[in-house]
């Protein structure tokens, strides 16, 4: 499903500068209530794959409309905010989804979750269909066409470099809970139950640092500092650990939390410094940011897969602090390091 959630994002996204946001939104929740449609069709092996494929293409477009709309209506420390606010939204979603998917699955029948979902997209697709949006006061309308504004968004450092680094960071997350379930419960035998304890402690981690960033302390260049050396004592801790001691659970625990502490920092900062220059194909901006985060998060979690078992941690650990410096390279060069400078 990343796939189409990626392409979805990369497509849909990118009406919006042409069309009406609010008009994009509503034809992907009706792309959404389509897909959950297709799943209780006959030949359901067929229909499944091509539901969560019209879902991924459908959560896409949201998802990088709803950005594209975040950087029309706000500026500076208030586009920060609220872009936020989205990935404080995103984290609960992911922290809160497994454990309703399991008890649904546990108390239900297992196509309740889409009768749940179906009914979820409905009211969403009601409130946008009926619901006022800011009405976009920082944007200007592009007469670029589709390929041109792709061409140069990838052309344009002052949003390829945040945008890489940005996603970089962010796939650190996926690299993790990718191994998460093997490094608690299979090496360090933990409890179905406390592992979703614990998988809502670390998202925990990433919401407080994404709500403490939102308020705008301190400037942006100590902020990406401060983020970047949580992620890398992290990593640093977890390569210790591995090497000198037998790692336990509250050990591996802090050394988590602490660098998702940093990438709710890092993240959010970075990703507002990509598109906020951009308002005039705010649409496309959102779009290429989402394609390259979920294009990241996916090339990490195939990458940490193959390392599942005795090395899992010393390969998490090292992905982790490789990762950070890259991402710190290509954050910190001259351009970005002004354009961080001198923002309002």
């Amino acid at each position: 499903m990343s796939r189409f959630f990626a392409l979805g994002q990369f497509i849909l996204g990118s009406l919006s500068d042409h069309y009406s946001p609010r008009k994009v939104l509503i034809a992907s929740f009706l792309l959404y209530l389509a897909g959950i449609i297709f799943v209780f069709l006959p030949n359901i092996s067929v229909n499944f794959f091509v539901s969560r494929a019209l879902q991924g293409l459908a959560a896409g477009g949201v998802m990088a409309t709803a950005r594209g709309m975040v950087n029309r209506s706000y500026h500076g420390k208030g586009l920060v905010r609220m872009l936020t606010v989205t990935a404080i939204a995103a984290s609960i979603a992911s922290a809160f989804s497994p454990a309703l998917g399991g008890l649904l699955v546990e108390y239900g029948r297992w196509y309740d979750i889409f009768i749940l979902l179906g009914s979820y997209a409905l009211l969403l697709l009601l409130g946008v269909a009926f619901i006022s949006f800011p009405t976009g006061q920082y944007y200007t309308k592009s007469s670029l066409s589709w390929l041109q504004r792709k061409t140069h968004l990838l052309t344009n450092s002052a949003f390829l470099r945040p945008a890489v680094a940005a996603s970089l960071v962010f796939s650190i997350c996926a690299a993790y809970y990718t191994v998460s379930s093997y490094l608690f419960q299979v090496r360090l035998g933990v409890s179905a139950q406390n592992f979703g304890l614990l998988s809502l402690a670390t998202s925990g981690g990433f919401i407080l640092a994404a709500a403490i960033n939102g308020w705008g302390l301190g400037s942006e260049k100590n902020r990406l500092v401060l983020g970047y050396l949580m992620i890398l004592v992290s990593a640093v801790g977890l390569l210790a650990v591995t090497f000198f001691t037998q790692v336990t659970v509250r050990e591996l625990l802090n050394l988590i939390m602490l660098a998702m502490f940093g990438v709710g920092i890092v993240y959010p900062l970075a990703m507002a410094i990509a598109i906020r220059s951009f308002k005039h194909i705010a649409g496309s901006a959102g779009a290429l940011m989402g394609a390259l985060q979920i294009g990241s998060s996916a090339l990490m979690s195939l990458l940490i897969s193959y390392f599942v078992g005795p090395k899992t941690l010393l390969a998490l650990a090292l992905l982790m602090l490789v990762v950070t410096l890259f991402s710190m390279v290509i954050m910190f060069n001259l351009k970005i390091h002004c354009q961080i400078r001198y923002a309002h």
